[in-house]
């Protein structure tokens, strides 16, 4: 896998070749939906759901890679 990963304020970037991996996983499936759906109508469970993984495993990935409080 090319390495695709670009620094964006907020996120964390992986450190492991497991963790681009998974990023470029879930990136990938999150702008497939952004184009189909559109940015707003698209949930991080639609997100999930269309990564490889279609479990908790993607979610707890991206909340893991980023500085959200929540």
């Amino acid at each position: 896998m090319a390495e695709k990963i670009i620094n964006v304020d907020g996120v964390n970037t992986p450190k492991t070749n497991l963790g681009k991996q998974k990023m470029e996983i879930i990136v990938s499936a999150a702008v497939d939906l952004f184009t189909k759906e559109g940015f707003y109508q698209t949930s991080i469970s639609d997100i999930c759901k269309n990564t490889i993984w279609k479990n908790n495993i993607c979610r707890s990935s991206i909340f893991q890679r980023t500085n959200n409080p929540f």
